[in-house]
């Protein structure tokens, strides 16, 4: 059994020179490496991986343009050999033993499906990513069924409820079969983190067996992340957001297993993403936009919820500082 490591990469050749050296330390050789090169200018060059390397085979892919993080991660693992397949992002690391626990684990549970892998923080905000993790990972064990394993602990049948409100970064981190992957069919690419959206689809899977490590298996690089300093960015990512929930929603709808509350509960989650939108707009100023967003929401989940923001688009903003003050 082998572990297949697809790494993304673009012009991170600083951060992509700790990855490899991760995996160079692996107290397991049972690892190939997959790097995928999204459009760097210039090129990551297949030299200077094979110095990072050494003696280790490795695979590149090279993307003339950028396609995007989930293109990047759909490629590797397309070319990829290992039974497993896992993915590393280019400023993360390994700990020198995941390799090694990754198979013994396997070996241990031949019935599980995907392993999904803790996480250690590092760098200037790990203490606070670190304790937002930990409740969210503690509020979704509280919510779903648990059973304690050595080294693991099994996510019971009501994972994907519970996905469909929060996603973890350890379960965002997935060491899965090859046969389960194609299964799924991959990551949906045109969603910036895709990993939330492929978690939940996975879970929905009927008798899938997916567990988690107690122990932190992979390094989670806390600076250096802007994405939410960035306002066009979190508005780009929200509208994706609807797409890929709404997918979600039609995939439930075709399924004749799905219970009633679970495709409710996708209801209630699509119009979680356009209230968030239409916030957004709002606060930005850009009223009309916010209005598009909410006739859209409308059409697409009705729901009573939309009746508080249209109240506060159609009322002055001197009219809503006075509501607030009261």
């Amino acid at each position: 059994m082998q572990v297949s490591v697809v790494i993304p990469t673009l012009n991170r050749l600083h951060y992509l020179t700790e990855a490899l050296a991760s995996l160079v330390a692996q107290s397991s050789r049972d690892w190939e490496v997959v790097v995928v090169d999204d459009g760097s200018d210039p090129p990551v060059d297949r030299e200077w991986i094979r110095s990072q390397l050494g003696e280790r085979e490795f695979r590149l892919i090279r993307h003339p343009s950028p396609r995007g993080v989930a293109a990047a991660k759909n490629a590797g693992a397309a070319v990829a050999s290992g039974e497993l397949i896992t993915f590393l992002d280019d400023d993360d690391w390994l700990e020198d033993t995941a390799v090694a626990r990754i198979l013994s684990i396997y070996r241990a549970y031949p019935e599980l499906a995907c392993l999904f892998l803790g996480v250690r923080m590092h760098g200037a905000y790990a203490e606070g990513a670190g304790r937002n993790q930990a409740r969210a990972l503690s509020r979704l064990m509280a919510e779903v069924d648990v059973r304690e394993a050595p080294e693991v602990f099994f996510l019971g049948d009501r994972l994907p409820w519970a996905l469909l409100k929060r996603v973890p970064i350890a379960l965002q981190r997935p060491v899965v079969r090859r046969g389960v992957w194609n299964l799924l069919g991959g990551m949906y690419e045109d969603v910036i983190f895709s990993e939330p959206e492929w978690a939940i689809k996975l879970a929905m899977l009927d008798g899938v067996v997916l567990a988690f490590t107690k122990q932190p298996l992979t390094v989670w690089r806390t600076d250096g992340q802007n994405f939410a300093s960035r306002p066009e960015q979190r508005v780009r990512q929200m509208r994706r957001g609807i797409q890929a929930r709404g997918r979600l929603r039609k995939e439930l709808a075709m399924q004749r297993t799905t219970h009633k509350s679970m495709l409710a509960a996708a209801r209630r989650d699509v119009v979680d993403c356009y209230l968030d939108l239409i916030y957004a707009y709002r606060m930005a100023g850009a009223r009309k936009a916010a209005f598009s967003m909410l006739t859209q929401g409308m059409h697409q989940a009705p729901s009573i919820r939309y009746l508080r923001q249209l109240v506060a688009l159609l009322l002055p903003e001197q009219v809503l500082a006075l509501w607030r003050r009261r």
